[in-house]
Parts: structure tokens; C-alpha cells; sequence
């Protein structure tokens, strides 16, 4: 990590080899001291985010990167390690996260910790994550609270990041000037310019709602700059530098409403939204946005048949500009072959899905590409 911090890309990936042939040392004197998978997991697993330019230094150091080899490997200490079994079963439940958007069993990892451990701020953290996950925002809020009210000295930035996502939480619920006062304590405390685009973009549309012109512009302004290798800051500077040329639509709030009506798990709200203000003139590009959400919604409720029409309605509209919606139409329509023991079918959309998987919400859209493949492996 020093290494990589200060440049040094091939420093770096020494001494990374150097740490995992410490791990396979002790499993050779040990292949029962399950940790010591747990560490060659981890390893595995965060190098297969090295970017592609760096897969020379991969093959010179002989490293492994393989998510799924990682995952099995940390599951495999978390299962069976002792020493360590309660910092694996930590990383177990954020790849559970992260790698396969299977958020209930994250939190069935997570919540026995939290008895255990109960002032563990990253604990209730990583559970706050969860819960947004799964659009139980009011636990969320329980938990983030929960850290700060710990205040733990030696995380103060998880303590600003807390802020951050209570931030998000009452923009879902629309609690404009709460979600105001979050958005500008993560963004004065934060030492860290990660995510600090996004903060602000909403910070914007929460001055715009609460009628302040001139802060909505500034924190336009400010959206630009956050850390662009992340694609929630990437997203933001190019939807603040939109908004200031184009300015505030209706239509830009209609997708606001749409989104945060599925965001905080108001389904009820979301279609009723959408059969009162999406008629035919609407822009197809927030039409195609909120029949993606609808068509998971009817997923979710198991009404497979009126899924695939809004599905289909997707597939006859332009998306030029949200290219996501395409991908994670393909990832519904596996899942419903999934549900419809449709096995091959639904193989043959993920990889549809992942070949287009390219845009925003990459990350999010790979993640249910994994856990449906997962799924279909145990059919075999």
C-alpha cells in the first residue's frame, strides 16, 4: 500500500508477493490454519480491481487475481478459521456486498457482530450500507446514528462518511434541508476528496428544492470537482456541468421523485408517480429509467408475464444517454429466466448484460451479474 501510495507500481506488487508467500509459508506448515487462506483471498480478490495497464506487473510477480477464488477463500476462513474468523466474517459480508448484491446475507454476517461487538462503529457501518441496500432506510439511519453517537477517535472518517450517507438517506425521503445539513458537515469534515462530487451534486438539489439559487449554482460548481477514477463523482461532474448549461427541467425532477421513491423502498409512491406523470410526451431517456425500476418492482412481486412487456416497451426506446438501463435490462430479464428454470436463457442475457456493462453503475449492475450467475451454478 506505501509503495502504490508513493508511485512505486512494482515495489508494490513485491512486496504484495511477498506477504502472500508468507501466508503460503504457514500453509505449508499448517494447512489447517485457515487465516492464512483469508489473507491470499483478500490479496486475490483486490487485485482483480488492478486496472488492465498494470497486468504486466501481475505476470512478472506471478500474482493471482480472481474474484471468485477470493470469495471462496475468505469464505473458507470465515467458515473455519478461528484466530481471525470475526475480521473475515467482516470482509465476507462486504463481498456479499460488493461482489454478489446478495445484501440479506451480508447482514445475516454482519448483525451476529454487532451482538458480539456492539461498539463497533464499522460494524454498524458496514450494516447501515446494507440496509440502504435494501431500501430499509430507517434501520440505516438507526445504525449510522448508532456510529456516531460512538464517535470512536481512530474513525473519524467513517464518522464524515456516516454524514455523507444520512445525507442520502433523508434526500431519498425527501428531507431537503436535513439532507443539506449532512451533506455539509461530511463535506467540511471529510479528508478525502472521494465522494465529495456526489455530496455536492445533491447538496445542489437540495438548495434548488429549498429555493437558494445561488448555493444550488455554487454547489453545482463544486460537484465537479471530486475524484473522477469514481464513477458516482464521474457521474456527478457531468450531470452538474449539464445542469448549469441547461438548467433545472421538470423533467430532471420527475427522475429525481422517480428515483428516490424506489431508493427509500416507497413502491406504492413510485407507481403512482409514473401513472400520473409519465404520458407520451415524456423524454424516453427518464422513461426507459423509471420501466427499469417498475419492471424489478414487478419482479420482486413475482408478476414475471407484466415484467416482460415493460421490458420489452425498454427495448424500443432510446437510451443514447443512459446506457446502464440497457444492462440492467438484460440482468431482470435473466432473472426472470432464472425464475422460469430457464437456465441456458438466462446465462445467455447475463453475458449480454455483461458485455454492455460499461456505463454508470457498472460496479452495482456486475455485482447482480455475479450473484445470478452464483445462483445458476448451484442448478447445475
Amino acid at each position: 500500500m506505501a509503495y502504490g501510495n508513493n508511485g512505486n507500481t512494482l515495489d508494490a506488487f513485491w512486496s504484495t508477493k511477498k506477504a502472500v508467500s508468507y501466508f503460503e509459508d504457514v500453509i505449508d506448515l499448517d494447512s489447517n490454519y485457515y487465516s492464512a487462506y483469508g489473507g491470499i483471498g483478500i490479496f486475490e480478490y483486490a487485485l482483480s480491481y488492478v486496472p488492465a495497464f498494470f497486468d504486466w506487473a501481475l505476470v512478472l510477480s506471478g500474482l493471482s487475481a480472481d474474484q471468485n477464488n477470493g470469495f471462496e477463500l475468505i469464505k473458507l476462513a470465515t467458515s473455519k478459521g478461528e484466530i481471525d474468523r470475526a475480521e473475515y466474517q467482516f470482509h465476507l459480508s462486504k463481498l456479499y456486498d460488493e461482489h454478489l448484491a446478495e445484501y440479506e446475507q451480508s447482514l445475516s454476517l454482519i448483525n451476529p457482530l454487532l451482538r458480539k461487538y456492539p461498539e463497533n462503529a464499522l460494524f454498524h457501518y458496514q450494516a447501515a450500507i446494507e440496509y440502504i441496500k435494501s431500501r430499509m432506510l430507517d434501520k440505516a439511519k438507526e445504525e449510522l446514528e448508532k456510529v456516531l453517537q460512538i464517535n470512536h477517535p481512530k474513525f473519524l472518517q467513517t464518522n464524515s462518511f456516516s454524514n455523507f450517507l444520512l445525507g442520502d438517506i433523508n434526500f431519498r425521503q425527501n428531507n431537503f434541508d436535513t439532507a443539506l445539513e449532512n451533506y455539509l458537515i461530511f463535506l467540511n469534515t471529510t479528508r478525502t476528496i472521494d465522494y465529495t462530487g456526489i455530496a455536492s451534486l445533491h447538496a445542489a438539489y437540495c438548495h434548488y428544492f429549498l429555493g437558494n439559487e445561488k448555493e444550488f449554482k455554487r454547489y453545482a460548481l463544486l460537484a465537479a470537482n471530486g475524484n473522477l477514477d469514481l464513477e458516482e463523482d464521474k457521474f456527478a461532474k457531468e450531470t452538474s456541468l449539464s445542469l448549469l448549461e441547461k438548467g433545472f427541467s421538470d423533467e430532471k425532477i420527475l427522475l429525481i421523485a422517480i428515483e428516490n421513491s424506489y431508493l427509500s423502498g416507497d413502491e406504492q409512491k413510485l407507481l403512482e408517480i409514473m401513472e400520473s406523470s409519465l404520458d407520451s410526451e415524456v423524454n424516453e431517456n427518464i422513461l426507459a429509467q423509471a420501466l427499469v425500476y417498475k419492471s424489478k418492482i414487478l419482479i420482486d412481486r413475482t408478476k414475471l408475464e407484466e415484467a416482460k412487456l415493460i421490458l420489452k416497451k425498454i427495448d424500443s426506446l432510446n437510451t443514447e444517454n443512459v446506457e446502464w438501463v440497457r444492462s440492467m435490462s438484460l440482468v431482470n430479464i435473466a432473472e426472470i429466466s432464472y425464475l422460469e428454470n430457464d437456465i441456458e436463457k438466462s446465462l445467455e442475457y447475463l453475458e449480454d448484460a455483461e458485455d454492455s456493462n460499461d456505463y454508470q453503475k457498472k460496479k452495482y449492475i456486475q455485482s447482480l451479474i455475479n450473484g445470478l450467475k452464483r445462483k445458476l451454478r448451484k442448478t447445475d
